[in-house]
């Protein structure tokens, strides 16, 4: 069995996947709700993955993510407005195992991790990506990996901003059953003109990085 898997990017004339014409920043996932340009009633998430049975793997692949808006006010409405991947501890058997490929993330506002929030055992993989222009008003200007693991490989991050971490807020990241891997590693990866009161690129609260 496989995950859901879904595909941006393209013009119409396509007749295979192989075909595609590379149209990703023209391929928009928004959280602008209601009235057009007021933030205030965008979504608290774009894109959100609490559960999947059997932990198989969700593909987003091909996509501009952009202007969510996590203003609310507990842990679930508070993080990852563009895209927030959190296991719900409620429901054994489930796992949130999600893989970004060729995707934007960008615009988006949080309290913490603004751009994507990882939390709660996910798994979170990124090849050929860029988040920019993000804006958390505490941690996490891009990026909240918390109790979880991230895999980043030639992504970009740039021009994100938080008080804590302008790039990436890292907390409580533990080793894996082999003791062997690190659950945290960036590989190919620029960071430039994040901003940031302390860790400009990243703030980090735990161990096994690389």
């Amino acid at each position: 069995p496989i995950g859901i898997r879904l595909y941006g990017g393209f013009d119409g004339s396509e007749s295979q996947l192989e075909q595609r014409a590379g149209l990703f920043l023209q391929t928009v996932l928004c959280g602008d709700l209601g009235n057009l340009g007021d933030s205030s009633d965008n979504a608290y998430h774009v894109v959100l993955i609490d559960r999947n049975p059997q932990n198989l793997v969700t593909l987003l692949d091909g996509f501009t993510v952009e202007h969510g808006n996590a203003n609310g006010p507990g842990s679930q409405t508070n993080r990852g407005a563009g895209i927030y991947a959190t296991l719900d501890l409620t429901l054994p058997g489930f796992g949130v195992n999600l893989d970004l490929k060729n995707c934007t993330v960008r615009k988006n506002v949080a309290v913490y991790g603004s751009a994507i929030t990882a939390n709660n055992l996910a798994i979170l993989r990124l090849t050929d990506c860029r988040i920019t222009g993000n804006f958390a008003t505490e941690r996490g200007g891009a990026m909240l990996v918390h109790t979880a693991k991230l895999k980043a490989h030639n992504t970009r991050f740039d021009h994100n901003y938080a008080l804590r971490g302008g790039a990436v807020f890292l907390n409580s990241i533990a080793l894996d059953s082999t003791q062997a891997n690190p659950s945290v590693r960036f590989v190919n990866c620029l960071f430039h003109d994040n901003e940031a009161l302390r860790g400009g690129a990243a703030f980090i609260n735990g161990n096994q990085f690389s």
